[in-house]
């Protein structure tokens, strides 16, 4: 089992808004005064808005992986700048839609910023769309390498394309350069899963959906080594989990202490019964894989892409 503590730091309260917009419903109004607005929030202030003062249950949080993109189907297809979905990839997603019995249920949306998620986002979860939420596009979720099909599109290009319903203030001019804690080593990943779940963890919406990556995913669910090598199977296309927030250590066992993360609460997720009930819809056998960018993608200054060359400005 996988377990946390509580996260503690300072906040600033500026900025309060309501958050009826993210179809939370109604709330006591003492619950919104102390709710704070994420979707506004600058990246650097992310963390210092996390605090005890949210609600004292941590939401419910889906996990998805997004279908299938152009990048899986296409010979070098990991040389494809920031993939769309194929037809299948949207009908993956349409399929997923019917099957999740939790729409009337999820209070906030998020994704990462590549396009095939914010797609997945899109298409899975129109009736919370439909209904007035609205996605929050999170850098904080996107894939775990710096290959051409895992690097992101400038914020300008991506408002053109998803004009409704996204919402990117989180997203910053060259947020897809893989540096500082956005890098993908196998540190800096671990400590930025854990930033997003405290993230996560710290919202006063009580059911959450998120469309990451199959890479990423591993480190969100704590499911990696050290040296960041899977230790459960890939995450099928559109394959949806669900996961609680369970207080205590980090880790168990002789790991433990290693796995503290920057000396931080891991704010780390447990798997619902009802989630491992649908094992049957997983990939089997657990693949000890690590992923090496570096050994399938060109210089970020040289790849090709479905667009042109990438510039980096």
């Amino acid at each position: 089992m996988r377990s946390s503590c509580r996260y503690h730091e300072g906040q600033s309260t500026e900025g309060l808004e309501q958050i009826d917009h993210l179809g939370v419903g109604a709330r006591a109004e003492g619950e919104k005064h102390l709710a704070l607005n994420y979707i506004s929030a600058k990246p650097e202030e992310e963390e210092a808005r996390i605090t005890a003062n949210v609600s004292a249950v941590a939401p419910i949080l889906h996990i998805m992986r997004h279908g299938q993109g152009y990048h899986s189907v296409t010979e070098n297809g990991h040389d494809i700048h920031d993939p769309h979905l194929t037809p299948e990839g949207e009908e993956q997603c349409r399929k997923r839609r019917e099957t999740f019995d939790r729409h009337d249920n999820i209070e906030l949306l998020l994704a990462s910023p590549l396009r095939r998620a914010l797609q997945t986002c899109t298409i899975t979860f129109q009736p919370g769309i439909e209904r007035g939420l609205r996605i929050i596009a999170l850098p904080m979720a996107e894939e775990a390498s710096d290959a051409p099909c895992d690097t992101g599109s400038e914020v300008e290009v991506l408002k053109k394309e998803f004009p409704d319903n996204i919402d990117f203030d989180n997203v910053k001019h060259d947020w897809y350069v893989h540096e500082g804690e956005y890098a993908f080593e196998p540190k800096a990943l671990i400590a930025r899963a854990a930033k997003l779940r405290r993230w996560i963890k710290g919202r006063p919406e009580k059911e959450i959906a998120l469309v990451s990556h199959g890479f990423f995913n591993h480190f969100s669910t704590g499911d990696v080594s050290e040296n960041g090598e899977q230790t459960t199977p890939w995450w099928g296309e559109t394959e949806l989990r669900t996961f609680t927030f369970v207080d205590g250590p980090a880790f168990q066992g002789d790991e433990a202490e290693r796995w503290t993360v920057d000396g931080e609460d891991g704010a780390m997720i447990k798997e619902t019964e009802e989630s491992l009930e649908r094992v049957g819809e997983r990939p089997h056998g657990v693949t000890k894989n690590i992923n090496r960018p570096a050994e399938r993608a060109r210089n970020l200054e040289n790849f090709k892409t479905d667009q042109g060359p990438l510039v980096l400005n």
